[in-house]
């Protein structure tokens, strides 16, 4: 696996965009279709995982070795954790999967620093412009070419916008370290 494209970062206490804002992991789970396996790109401390319902199988995808050790250290059995990096092996795992099987993905990227308030990078890892426009090109390839359902969530950013521009946006207000702010959840 090569970890080149990310840059790490301090962590910092508490975990950046978690979705736990009151509300915020609520409406998202309320956007997610029946599925049979939901997978969660750029796992983090994401709120959406730890409170979906657990009637489908999850995996959950992450490149932070401490994040995973983590999720490990809780012992759910309703996730699977998967290390690595998500643009790599998103199509793979959807790939191993038994035919007429329904698939969700939500993904929470690190978000681009441009459209962030914060001055100092939020996120141990990070993804530079290139990464999301690869990132933004398979999840477009995938919806494109198969029966799965995608959900990404991220702040306004005209990347995002122009990419994903034929796709559904719900617009949702959270709060964050700096106030309040939009979020866009792309579908």
């Amino acid at each position: 696996f090569n970890m080149s494209g990310y840059k790490i970062i301090k962590y910092q206490k508490g975990y950046p965009g978690g979705k736990e804002s009151a509300g915020v992991y609520q409406k998202i789970i309320n956007e997610i279709r029946p599925n049979d396996l939901l997978i969660i790109g750029f796992l983090g401390n994401c709120a959406i995982a730890r409170n979906v319902e657990h009637k489908s199988q999850i995996i959950g995808v992450e490149i932070d070795s401490a994040v995973i050790a983590a999720w490990n250290d809780m012992a759910w059995q309703w996730i699977e954790i998967i290390k690595g990096d998500f643009i790599e092996i998103a199509s793979k795992i959807i790939a191993m999967q038994e035919p007429g099987i329904k698939i969700s993905i939500y993904c929470d990227p690190p978000y681009m620093m441009e459209s962030i308030r914060s001055k100092k990078e939020p996120y141990r890892y990070t993804m530079p412009a290139e990464w999301h426009e690869r990132f933004l090109d398979q999840v477009v390839e995938i919806n494109d070419t198969s029966e799965v359902d995608i959900m990404i969530s991220h702040y306004p950013n005209e990347l995002y916008e122009k990419k994903l521009i034929e796709w559904r946006v719900v617009e949702y207000s959270t709060n964050t370290r700096h106030g309040r702010v939009k979020e866009l959840l792309f579908m």
